[in-house]
């Protein structure tokens, strides 16, 4: 064994010198470190071999098995002596089980040493007895139930661990420590879970009960020089109890139960003891007290007018002596300082006892202050305030027993007698709030009443055509709403409409706003006045100006301007040029501008309905041509080849009137003469095609109504 062992390294190593070397690397395929032997056999752990890339050539490892764990009695694993990687290869897999012996060893390690010619690996596997160990030799506990004990536990990497009472136990301030309560009897089951591997252990409490609990809470408030009882509930209640101190201020009712009678705050204690377990609680007395807090009233009357100032005074409490102190006081109405504050100011505001509650933790006082407050009223004797617009009405005043002095009225509109009088007289115009002030046993008094005028009829007017409503229409005006009235007439622009008709008819209604006016007589008698305005309105004239010549002119052209569409009968026609008036009075002006540029034209009149109407039109005036000019803009050649361009000798801008065209041959032969000077010589000498050539021509024309001027030239023909 040992020479072929001895032979492979040998050829390992001669290997070594021929290629370049592989690394090697042994784990656990679960990347776990650390197995327990409760898990072992349920999980098929792996050892892996890995290249660090597929191999090259056919390699061979040495594999060896130390550590404190013995393979064969602590674990088992198929893993060769030899390991042989072929070409291409780059992981081994091999079994690992680790066997649960039951025991306690601590724990063991598998070094897994790999030996090829890149050097040695070795893998450190740990082996545990157990997921978790509890740090004690002991099974059962024997505690007072008020005392906490602590548990220590050991856990591997990974694990987790649960209670099975969550209120017995809490988390210690070091991993791993528990705190326990002993607050019953029971069974603590602790399970540790690893993955799909689990562990419990048990261990027993037995509480031994002990407690006490008093019936106040930690602090007690009490209102010197009240007292208190003490109740303790203890358990067991065969327990020994001990109250302190003991002393004049304490009186013993019985074992539970202690009388306490504090002159200032103090501290009492209770203990209890069954066999070595004890238990205690205690209460702090905090004795408070309150100074006199009776309410002194300033000014002190027996009778108060309402606004008056009043100030509630009490003895002074410091906030440093007394910082728990807090008023409060009820009903809240008329105060002007806060509902919380010992000493008040409030304005009267009408007869009220006012409560205050002071407190001082356990001190409590109440104290009242009662306030009469004068709230006079001015009788005033029934009237009909309801009247027609304009009506005067007389206000009764009905004196009672008091005196009354020193009236005054407001606001001033509609008083017409005596603003300072009791009874006085009101035109009513519409709805008003009057107010009436005087003086009553020295207290302001006052009263209101409203006037108020009866309902405005909803008389109204409608036209029978929808607005805007065009001048001449024929229109007809309804007047609506006059049911239940005694009367009623209207007019229309000023025309009184028959008696008794609710419809007036106008033909051709003119422009402008028409003002209908209504009177009426209500059932109760009231006059009532309405205004009404129809708004017509002049609708688009439609009217045009039209000209002769058309398109651009040139200076000295006699131009007719033509109005198109002006209704019959419109009268005050006026004709403009350039915001200018000229004369003219009909529907045609004849003009000649003689000078450049855009002349505008504007026709005004009105038509027979009144409504102004209006149309402009605009002309571009330019300046005559002089032959040199229009040489320069005769074509100086064409072709008459059938193709739509080009195919006639002629010139036209539009504005200029050719008079007269003769072309010559460069021999003298006349081959045109003015046959069709609007189109323009179309290249034929008769019926025949004049030849390609150079041509003279004799053009005539006239700028504007100016005399005839002639412009000679030559033309090239070409076909």
């Amino acid at each position: 064994m040992r020479i072929a062992r001895l032979f492979i390294l040998l050829f390992l190593s001669t290997c070594s010198l021929i290629l370049s070397a592989q690394k090697i690397k042994a784990s656990i395929a679960s990347s776990l470190t650390e197995i327990n032997e409760i898990c072992g056999l349920l999980n098929n752990e792996k050892i892996q071999f890995k290249l660090d890339s597929v191999a090259k050539t056919n390699r061979l490892y040495l594999i060896q098995f130390k550590g404190t764990a013995t393979r064969g009695s602590d674990f088992a694993t198929n893993t060769p002596d030899t390991l042989r990687f072929a070409i291409g290869d780059s992981v081994k897999l091999f079994d690992l089980t680790v066997f649960n012996d039951v025991l306690e060893e601590g724990q063991e390690e598998i070094l897994v040493i790999t030996t090829g010619t890149s050097g040695a690996d070795t893998l450190r596997i740990k082996i545990n007895d157990h997921i978790f160990k509890i740090l004690t030799t002991q099974d059962s506990f024997s505690k007072c139930s008020n005392e906490p004990f602590t548990l220590s536990v050991q856990s591997v990497t990974g694990a987790s661990l649960s209670w099975n009472f969550t209120d017995m136990v809490k988390t210690g301030t070091k991993p791993g420590d528990y705190i326990i309560s002993p607050i019953r009897s029971t069974k603590l089951i602790l399970t540790g879970q690893l993955f799909n591997c689990v562990e419990r252990d048990t261990i027993t409490i037995n509480s031994q009960p002990i407690g006490v609990t008093l019936n106040t809470k930690d602090t007690l408030f009490l209102c010197f020089p009240d007292s208190s009882r003490l109740i303790a509930s203890i358990t067991p209640s065969n327990a020994n109890i001990v109250w302190s101190p003991l002393d004049n201020t304490t009186r013993l009712i019985n074992n539970t139960t202690l009388q306490v009678k504090p002159p200032k705050s103090a501290t009492y204690y209770v203990n209890v003891t069954s066999g070595v377990c004890k238990a205690a609680d205690t209460v702090y007395v905090s004795m408070d007290s309150l100074r006199d807090t009776k309410i002194t009233i300033f000014p002190k009357k027996d009778k108060y007018c309402k606004g008056d100032s009043i100030f509630f005074i009490s003895q002074r409490h410091p906030k440093d002596l007394f910082p728990a102190i807090k008023p409060s006081w009820n009903p809240s109405n008329g105060f002007q300082t806060s509902k919380d504050t010992l000493n008040a100011v409030i304005m009267a505001d009408k007869t009220t006892t006012y409560i205050r509650v002071t407190q001082n933790n356990a001190c409590r006082h109440t104290d009242s202050a009662y306030i009469k407050v004068i709230e006079p009223s001015i009788p005033l004797g029934p009237v009909d305030t309801t009247v027609c617009p304009g009506e005067t009405i007389q206000l009764n005043f009905k004196p009672d027993t008091s005196a009354y002095k020193d009236f005054k009225w407001s606001p001033q509109d509609g008083l017409i007698s005596c603003e300072k009088c009791s009874d006085p007289k009101i035109k009513v115009n519409g709805d008003q709030m009057y107010k009436v002030e005087a003086k009553k046993d020295g207290c302001d008094a006052t009263t209101e009443i409203s006037t108020h005028v009866f309902q405005k009829p909803a008389v109204r007017i409608a036209t029978d055509l929808p607005p805007p409503i065009n001048a001449g229409s024929n229109v007809k005006i309804n007047l609506l709403g006059t049911t239940g009235l005694k009367a009623f007439t209207w007019t229309v622009d000023g025309k009184a409409v028959p008696a008794n008709a609710l419809i007036y008819a106008i033909d051709k209604i003119a422009s402008g706003n028409h003002t209908v006016i209504v009177n009426v007589t209500d059932s109760h008698g009231c006059l009532w006045d309405y205004s009404f305005t129809i708004v017509v309105i002049c609708p688009p004239s439609g009217i045009t100006l039209t000209r002769i010549p058309t398109g651009v002119v040139y200076e000295g052209t006699n131009l007719a301007i033509s109005s198109v569409g002006v209704p019959p009968g419109s009268t005050d026609i006026k004709w403009s040029v350039n915001g200018s008036t000229v004369s003219g009075s009909n529907n045609i002006l004849q003009d000649k501008p003689n000078k450049a540029g855009t002349v505008v034209y504007r026709f005004d009149a009105t038509d027979p309905n009144g409504c102004p109407i209006s149309a402009s039109i605009s002309v571009q005036v330019i300046p005559c041509i002089s032959p040199e000019e229009l040489k320069k803009k005769i074509p100086n050649a064409f072709t008459p080849n059938g193709d739509q361009k080009n195919d006639y000798f002629t010139y036209s801008d539009g504005a200029l009137k050719i008079t007269n065209l003769v072309i010559y041959s460069r021999w003298g032969q006349l081959v045109y003469n003015n046959t069709d000077p609007a189109n323009g010589w179309n290249g034929k000498i008769g019926s025949s095609d004049a030849a390609s050539d150079v041509y003279i021509y004799r053009m005539t024309y006239i700028c504007g109504d100016g005399s005839p001027q002639d412009v000679t030239g030559t033309v090239t023909l070409l076909r």
